[in-house]
């Protein structure tokens, strides 16, 4: 008996160790106020940097890499698209639109997971199941693709229109009712939404005729994209087609692809004309504004504050707007990587009301002009000619220079930037702002091929 008994208790005393050691592992997490599941879930519902770029870009510094991590626009998988069968992962790109924010000052504090954007996870590629899509011109005709009925899909159709300086939607169908044969615009795009994103449909359909749709990260038209010629110029203030050819540009209110949204309308006082050309040493700048008025007081001890009166803003990229670098990269807003590694660079370049010509750089790695610029003022022709030159020693990163040669592709940029007593500051961009004011698109840098 006595034996019985004493086996009776070490049963007993084992199966209450058991029990202790159970309730020991279920309380040996901290608790934080979240559990390691829902750590876990947060942390994957966080947008991720995901970077297409060759071998050779990845390699480069990790703290450029690291700072990448929190870009809320990068690629992600869509949390709210992880579910049922009829809710499928979707891996989004970098690229979106969105709406209701206006235009005049430039898009700025723009995110693609704010309410009033609309993430894509396919640029002028078939859609699937799950997928947010978008087609321009560069695609084709129609939205037509490898069967593809589109019948699980919303399709929304944007066009430019010059009187909001932005895209506005031009027609909307509801899922089961859109055409596969839908036209693309020559200079607009088509959107494409798969069924289940109900709230993102709701508020493509709501959308006003003149509410501006701006595309983030991807280029719609391409009418700026030029090729310029080999030669030298003297920098010397004296801007003339004699020694440039034509004017690349001809910025007037006339052009669809120059953009005087921060104007009055029909008070469009101001006008330009840029020049290109290069030789092995050099790209040369030219700029012949027509202005009734300049002010431009900032000395060398205030240059960096010429953006706020008469000047022109310049961004120069080493790489093509279409290269693959550039489209992982585009958004300055959250990605300075372009400008940390010199890919982009940012000039500004005046004539004070002293007559003295001045230079600044805002952006790129290092941060000083070796170039030569001459500016000036003639009230009398109420015109205002800028003209530099820019070693192409400074542009680029040095590991990787830009090939000075008949077809290489660079980037490039200008703002005029104008005032007059009866009107606020005014700044005229090219076309979706054209990678300089506001977001600082890279996409909207046109591409400059050397001839």
């Amino acid at each position: 008996m006595k034996k019985i008994i004493s086996m009776l208790l070490v049963v007993l005393m084992a199966v209450s160790v058991f029990a202790a050691c159970g309730n020991d592992e279920e309380s040996s997490t901290p608790d934080f106020g979240t559990s390691k599941n829902e750590s876990s879930a947060a942390a994957s519902s966080e947008p991720k940097h995901e970077s297409s770029e060759d071998k050779s870009s990845q390699a480069e510094s990790s703290t450029d890499e690291s700072s990448a991590d929190d870009n809320s626009s990068e690629s992600s998988t869509d949390e709210s698209s992880k579910g049922g069968e009829d809710e499928p992962k979707v891996e989004y790109t970098n690229k979106f639109i969105s709406w209701g924010k206006h235009v005049k000052q430039g898009i700025v504090d723009v995110r693609a997971t704010d309410a009033t954007s609309l993430r894509l996870s396919k640029i002028n590629a078939t859609v699937n199941k799950g997928d947010v899509g978008v087609f321009t011109s560069d695609y084709g005709k129609t939205i037509k693709a490898d069967g593809q009925t589109y019948e699980d899909f919303a399709v929304a159709v944007f066009e430019y229109d010059k009187a909001v300086f932005s895209y506005v939607k031009k027609s909307f169908s509801d899922v089961g009712k859109a055409a596969a044969d839908t036209a693309i615009p020559a200079d607009g795009y088509v959107v494409v939404i798969y069924k289940t994103e109900t709230a993102k449909i709701k508020a493509i359909s709501a959308l006003g005729d003149k509410t501006a749709v701006f595309p983030h990260g991807f280029c719609v038209n391409r009418g700026l994209w030029a090729t310029i010629k080999n030669g030298t110029a003297t920098v010397d203030g004296n801007v003339t087609e004699a020694e440039y050819g034509t004017p690349i540009w001809d910025i007037n209110s006339n052009n669809v692809l120059c953009s005087y949204a921060q104007f009055e309308v029909n008070k469009y006082f101001a006008s330009a004309k840029v020049y290109l050309k290069y030789d092995s040493e050099n790209l040369y700048l030219g700029v012949v504004v027509d202005n009734p008025e300049h002010d431009c007081p900032v000395t060398s001890a205030n240059v960096g504050s010429m953006y706020n009166y008469e000047c022109i803003q310049v961004n120069v990229s080493s790489m093509s707007a279409d290269s693959q670098y550039m489209k992982d990269h585009w958004d300055h807003q959250v990605d300075q990587d372009a400008a940390g590694k010199n890919i982009v660079r940012q000039y500004g370049f005046c004539v004070n009301n002293d007559g003295e010509s001045l230079s600044t750089l805002w952006m790129g790695n290092p941060t000083t002009f070796t170039g030569k610029t001459v500016s000036k003022r003639d009230d009398a022709a109420k015109k205002t000619y800028y003209e530099a030159s820019i070693p192409w020693s400074e542009i680029g990163e040095k590991s990787n220079p830009v090939k000075v040669q008949k077809g290489t592709e660079i980037s490039f940029s200008v703002s005029i930037n104008c005032g007059s007593s009866t009107s606020t500051f005014k700044n005229i961009t090219l076309r979706d702002g054209g990678g300089i004011i506001g977001i600082n698109d890279w996409s909207k840098l046109p591409v400059i091929t050397l001839g």
